[in-house]
């Protein structure tokens, strides 16, 4: 008989380790986003013009750290305080987003320091990791635009909670 049960034992657990992780189905869902909790979101973002910039609806939730500003400071604080399966609307004006457009992030740079395939329009990446535009170029010069390509513009953002999660501690 003991034999018996550590057979079922055993099967129940192979099974179980089988299974897919999921990681947001078994989440506390009365707790509330807050600083230093994973938070777990499905958002649409939306431009002034009606016309979709981003979304992941459908797709991976975006998980974040509260309160580490990994997601616009603005966009965070609107969604302080929601739980697990609530939905907000959250507009966000240009300079609380990604600033106002600044004339002065407009640069001309010597032609040789950008890649040779590059043409009006091309998005470049600075050192930093930074998209910059290039808006025109000559022999000799390269007019690049430093500015975030959604500064100036208002957002919009449709934002699902999925899940309001304690952080994991760090395995050393």
């Amino acid at each position: 008989m003991p034999c018996e049960i550590q057979k079922k034992f055993l099967t129940a657990f192979i099974i179980l380790c089988s299974l897919p992780v999921i990681p947001y189905a078994f989440a506390d869902t009365s707790l509330k986003v807050d600083d230093e909790l994973v938070i777990a979101i499905e958002y649409t973002l939306i431009l002034d013009d009606g016309s979709v910039a981003d979304t992941n609806v459908g797709g991976e939730p975006l998980a974040y750290l509260h309160g580490r500003h990994e997601i616009l400071p603005a966009l965070e604080v609107a969604l302080t305080g929601m739980q697990a399966g609530q939905r907000k609307t959250v507009k966000i004006k240009a300079a609380d987003a990604y600033g106002v457009y600044n004339q002065t992030a407009i640069m001309e740079i010597p032609r040789d320091q950008i890649p040779k395939n590059a043409k009006a329009g091309s998005i470049l990446s600075t050192m930093e990791g930074k998209p910059a535009r290039v808006l025109e170029l000559t022999e000799k010069i390269a007019k690049i635009d430093f500015n975030h390509p959604l500064a100036g513009q208002d957002l919009t953002f449709d934002v699902k909670i999925i899940s309001v999660t304690p952080k994991q501690p760090s395995v050393r």
